[in-house]
């Protein structure tokens, strides 16, 4: 099978979730068998080097348009004054990127191209026109979810405004475009139900974003006495969480464990973050070249989430290389997983608290949810096993 994958970013080795989220399926699907291309903007913020491009292009075939679509704010200005579309999407409506994209689409035939989130749903038409190919909406995440919590959560009354409306704008986007696909593949239950919730019409299968499991850690599940964070750190949910955590939380915890040390790891922090985070006991490692590596080596797993949609893909990794998993029920929205078996969930700040203590000092605990979701990833979450369902649901569509 011939598939185009068209994403409004990617980057190598994957270190965010939208990244994750599409690789964790061309590359399956490459290796079993399937033709696959990626059709990406790619940005200074988003991109990758020589190497790492030569690498992913032993896998996938890699067509790239070069485009800064950071934000701008005499652009942002205009476009909440003249337009009614959605800035955050309006970035990526780019008639360079349209161009291309028909080049590619007449240079060669696709059973299947593959929109890796709403920004991409304007491009369509286009396809439509130069191409016979099933058309698939793969929802990351309910977009306007994301930025309506932002919303309510934002101190700045002018802010709160602006984000409330780009939520606004971000629904109304969907409603617009609902059922102008061929099939929509949501990546979680919530976000299914969401588009099944304003009119979707259209075949569904939830399809998550998995692991490898060949990359399973197989070595003993030992304690470790640290706490560690990984994600896009220039996500505004990510970094309300990581606050709200170290200031309910974390400080309170060392306070009674003087040496519990929080690495905390991730692209793109500002300034101001990095500044807001700096704590004796907290270890800022950034950007990581191998986040396998990163997280083979620490204790426990913090995901502190409050807004948003989709799912947590970190949350998996964590999982896969047998590290425990405490986060709020947001995080573990759309996850398969049973607090106290696989994972501990907790929203409030004394709970948080009692949880981490208790990993921190019983081992039984510690292996016993380690091991759970290590089986879970297993049975649940295996990239070649969700991959291969994907492409049975393809074939019964095209045929």
């Amino acid at each position: 099978m011939k598939i185009l994958q068209v994403c409004n970013k990617i980057t190598f080795p994957p270190d965010e979730g939208g990244s994750v989220a599409v690789l964790n399926i061309s590359l399956p699907l490459s290796d079993a068998g399937h033709e696959i291309t990626i059709f990406s903007f790619i940005t200074e913020k988003h991109g990758m080097d020589e190497n790492d491009k030569a690498i992913l292009e032993k896998k996938v075939t890699l067509r790239l348009v070069k485009q800064e679509t950071g934000i701008k704010m005499h652009n942002l200005l205009g476009n909440l004054l003249f337009s009614d579309k959605p800035y955050s999407a309006q970035r990526f409506d780019s008639p360079l990127f349209h161009n291309e994209l028909k080049k590619i689409l007449s240079e060669q035939h696709f059973d299947v191209v593959q929109l890796e989130g709403l920004y991409l749903l304007p491009y369509i038409m286009t396809i439509r026109e130069f191409s016979s190919a099933l058309i698939v909406f793969r929802s990351h995440n309910a977009e306007h979810e994301i930025w309506s919590s932002y919303s309510i959560n934002a101190g700045n009354p002018l802010k709160r405004l602006y984000l409330a409306n780009l939520a606004a704008r971000l629904r109304k986007m969907a409603e617009k475009y609902i059922n102008s696909y061929d099939l929509l593949v949501p990546i979680s239950d919530p976000d299914s139900s969401f588009y099944q919730s304003i009119g979707n019409n259209k075949p569904v299968l939830v399809c998550s974003s998995g692991y490898d499991a060949s990359n399973i850690f197989p070595g003993d599940i030992r304690p470790d006495g640290s706490l560690f964070y990984i994600g896009s750190l220039d996500w505004l949910p990510n970094q309300q969480g990581l606050l709200w955590f170290i200031g309910k939380v974390f400080k309170e915890l060392v306070k009674t464990s003087p040496s519990l040390v929080f690495h905390i790891a991730g692209r793109n922090a500002p300034e101001e973050f990095i500044r807001k985070i700096k704590h004796p006991n907290i270890r800022f490692c950034g950007e990581v070249r191998d986040a396998r590596d990163f997280v083979r080596s620490k204790g426990i797993s913090i995901v502190p989430l409050f807004s948003g949609s989709g799912m947590r893909v970190k949350i998996i990794e964590s999982m896969a290389n047998g590290k425990p998993v405490v986060a709020t029920s947001k995080a573990a929205e759309g996850l398969d997983v049973v607090n106290g078996e696989n994972i501990l969930v907790a929203d409030r700040p004394d709970d948080f608290r009692h949880y981490v203590n208790k990993l921190l000092n019983d081992n039984v605990l510690y292996k016993k949810l380690a091991t759970g979701a290590r089986e879970l990833v297993l049975s649940k979450y295996d990239n070649n096993k969700i991959s291969a369902s994907l492409i049975e649901f393809y074939n019964k569509h095209l045929q």
